[in-house]
């Protein structure tokens, strides 16, 4: 999945749940309002890494949103809490 490489934010998601459908309409929302590359995006969802991993990483709660570096969780973000500037500035200052 390449999520080791530079600043990325992944965002866990099921289908069928109401508030990971709102935090993907979010997610995209702030990428084309900002102009942000679509590949610094990706959705995670049970079927991608088997859903005992998925329920490893997020304990039972969805949506969960990270932003990574080179790998490394930085700061998490539930659908209400999730910060636009902080989101906006951690995807467009890394430089690779």
């Amino acid at each position: 999945m390449n999520l080791d490489e530079g600043h990325m934010l992944v965002a866990f998601v099921t289908q069928g749940c109401p508030y990971c459908r709102m935090t993907r309409e979010k997610l995209n929302y702030i990428a084309t309002r900002n102009n942000l590359s679509s590949d610094k995006i990706r959705y995670i969802e049970p079927f991608d890494i088997g859903t005992d991993l998925f329920i490893q990483i997020t304990y039972g709660n969805r949506p969960l949103v990270v932003l990574l570096d080179n790998g490394m969780p930085t700061t998490t973000y539930h659908y209400r809490n999730i910060n636009e500037k902080e989101v906006t500035s951690w995807l467009q200052d890394f430089k690779q």
